[in-house]
């Protein structure tokens, strides 16, 4: 398939190349967005995008419409019973096929070409968030009069996984430098005029200017440092401005738009019993989907950070001695490294199930791996005692006590699944909230014995002294490990990797980019005394801001709860009385299927519940995870307010 398409981008693409220069912006639209694809083959794609969307929506339109709409546009507008003989059906139907797929393929070929700007916009914020971390390691390598700014940005580009989409740029420098012999001037402007964001772009003219007039960049690095430090500040209060009309749009659109529909529905059901099928759609489709998009809305503003390297583990397994010439092993020594690796692995194992809590502490997602089976094994010997299958064939006519009793089983699998994540991933939480409260404290410690002329080691020696809270435990182990003939680099790898935070892992590399550079590291400590306590002020700011937001969401919920509960207790109870009062020549209302609708009413209470917490955590935190315990918390009260229907 891949083969197919480049293939027909190879066909197509000189005649896109005939006119570059319509689509200038389009190419520094894909490489600002990070888009490894060329602008001719980018078009190209595009137009197969739009061609086959044109080409499906016209062919469901011929075979669902049959001219339909056509004919209805034209007769509203003419007001002529007689439109149907102006022209045959089958002419109407070859109209209205050509054109869906003329607008369908427009506005698919309009939107592809939309999506690189869409992208460009997103890593905005992504560099921005990012680039005050990255611009204050710049400034700690700064102090190491033998190192260059190539190798600055070179260290920067070799963990860009920790330093996020700023450092990512960076890169790009170094390739430009090292792959295609750009000069450093040459490389900046180059980087200058690919990178989105505004920040990144005068940060990258005021250094150009400084290495081309022969400034001291120390200083420099030093003032934009903390101008970025003060800058996000600025950037999270609007943020939170931001995700105050998210909150908003949430609640209004997503909770009370569906409630306000819902309950047309539960009235129009009393006269008209097909709009029942309305209401399936919005319970088990529009909540959850709309939900989804949300989500990913959020995502796009909060950004998600790839995937973490850990710098110890990553140092652990280097190959250092490829180049060493080994003779070839005896028979006798390859079952002997076979019998290593064996206990290896049995020790692996065995640490785990002998210390199952501190392996599920280390990573909550560990829980999912033991409450999964066990789950499924619960639903296996409870459903197959509860439940008839027979009496779901359709899901407009089930049986409703079945129904009640698979919601039932699949609640309690689903708490038996969540509630230890949620357990051990708030106990995570918790933990990773205490280091990063104590590690500025900490370095501003070391960074004032280091000023008073005592050695870094010696000042973490001394520091095992200090009440340092919860970083007590591993400042002594590292300590001791120092103590038994490790360096300092090495130990400070392990420390980050026991704690494994993101904070600390920024704020270790920072300090052992530092030492390989400098002695002086006192002023190093500083710096990344300052960035953790600005990380640690930023993450307070947002938690108490984002308190209103969770708040709002429990409180949407709470009303959308009362008046699903109104409906099924009170409104819809009283319908068969209503009905049994009409006259019978006038039947103005239908018979109430109750069960039906108390089904729909509470599977609508507890998915709304899923979907809200999920969001609060999302608002929260910046996590999905985070909002597990509010979605368990929703639904729990609804299925109490529930229970009393079935």
């Amino acid at each position: 398939m891949l083969n197919i398409l480049q293939a027909t981008c190879d066909l197509f693409r000189p005649f896109i190349s005939r006119d570059k220069d319509r689509y200038i912006q389009l190419r520094l639209q894909l490489q600002r967005a990070g888009m490894k694809v060329l602008t001719d083959e980018y078009i190209v794609r595009a137009y197969i995008c739009a061609i086959l969307c044109g080409i499906l929506a016209a062919f469901f339109i011929y075979e669902v419409s049959k001219g339909t709409v056509l004919l209805v546009f034209a007769l509203l507008l003419t007001s002529n019973p007689f439109i149907y003989d102006i022209m045959p059906p089958y002419y109407w139907t070859l109209i209205e096929t050509a054109s869906s797929f003329v607008v369908i393929s427009y506005i698919t070929f309009t939107t592809c070409l939309l999506i690189p700007g869409v992208k460009a916009g997103i890593r905005i914020g992504v560099i921005d968030q990012s680039l005050s971390h990255t611009v204050a390691f710049l400034y700690a390598l700064s102090h190491g009069g033998a190192i260059t700014i190539l190798d600055m940005f070179r260290s920067l580009s070799e963990h860009r996984d920790i330093y996020g989409a700023a450092a990512e740029e960076f890169t790009k420098i170094v390739n430009d430098i090292e792959y295609f012999g750009t000069d450093l001037l040459t490389a900046l402007s180059n980087a200058i005029r690919r990178s989105p964001s505004a920040e990144m772009r005068d940060f990258l003219e005021g250094l150009s200017s400084v290495l081309s007039s022969g400034g001291n960049i120390g200083a420099y690095l030093g003032s934009k440092s903390k101008y970025f430090h003060d800058n996000a500040m600025k950037q999270q209060r609007m943020f939170f401005e931001t995700l105050g009309v998210m909150a908003e749009v949430y609640i209004s659109t997503f909770v009370a738009g569906p409630l306000f529909l819902m309950t047309i529905l539960v009235v129009l059901g009393l006269i008209n019993p097909t709009s029942t099928k309305i209401l399936y759609a919005i319970v088990y489709l529009i909540i959850p989907i709309s939900t989804v998009t949300y989500l990913l809305l959020l995502n796009s503003l909060t950004g998600q950070g790839a995937k973490r390297i850990e710098i110890y583990k990553l140092d652990k397994y280097l190959n250092e001695f490829d180049n060493v010439p080994l003779r070839e092993d005896t028979e006798n020594e390859q079952k002997k490294v076979k019998k290593i690796r064996f206990y290896e692995k049995i020790n692996k194992i065995s640490t785990r199930l002998l210390h199952p809590i501190k392996w599920m502490q280390a990573n909550p997602a560990h829980t999912l791996l033991i409450s999964i089976p066990i789950g499924i094994i619960y639903l296996h010997y409870n459903l197959d005692r509860h439940i008839d299958f027979i009496n779901l064939t359709s899901i407009w006519d089930f049986n409703t006590a079945t129904l009640a009793s698979i919601d039932k089983q699949l609640f309690t699998a689903m708490l038996i699944v969540v509630i230890p994540y949620v357990i051990f991933y708030e106990l995570w939480h918790m933990r990773i909230t205490k280091i990063d409260e104590q590690i500025p404290d900490f370095l501003k410690n070391l960074a004032s014995m280091n000023e008073s002329g005592m050695l870094l080691t010696d000042a973490i020696a001394f520091a095992t002294h200090l009440k340092i809270g919860i970083l007590h435990t591993e400042v002594r182990r590292m300590h001791n490990e120092l103590s038994w003939g490790a360096t300092l680099s090495e130990a400070l790898k392990k420390f980050e990797y026991r704690i494994r935070t993101e904070m600390t892992t920024k704020i270790v590399y920072i300090i052992i980019k530092a030492t390989e550079t400098t002695s002086n590291i006192m002023n190093v400590l500083t710096i990344a005394a300052t960035d953790a306590e600005v990380q640690k002020q930023l993450k307070k700011e947002r938690k108490s801001e984002m308190f209103v937001y969770v708040f709002i969401i429990y409180i949407a919920y709470g009303v959308f709860l009362f008046i699903v509960y109104i409906l099924a207790a009170f409104f819809l109870p009283s319908m068969p009385v209503a009905s049994a009062s009409a006259n019978a020549g006038m039947p103005l209302i239908q018979l109430v299927d109750l069960d039906e609708y108390n089904v729909l009413l509470f599977h609508a209470a507890m998915i709304q519940g899923l979907c809200s917490g999920l969001v609060a955590g999302k608002m929260e935190r910046g996590e999905i995870s985070a909002g597990l315990k509010y979605s368990l918390f929703m639904m729990f009260t609804a299925y109490l307010v529930f229970i009393t229907f079935f």
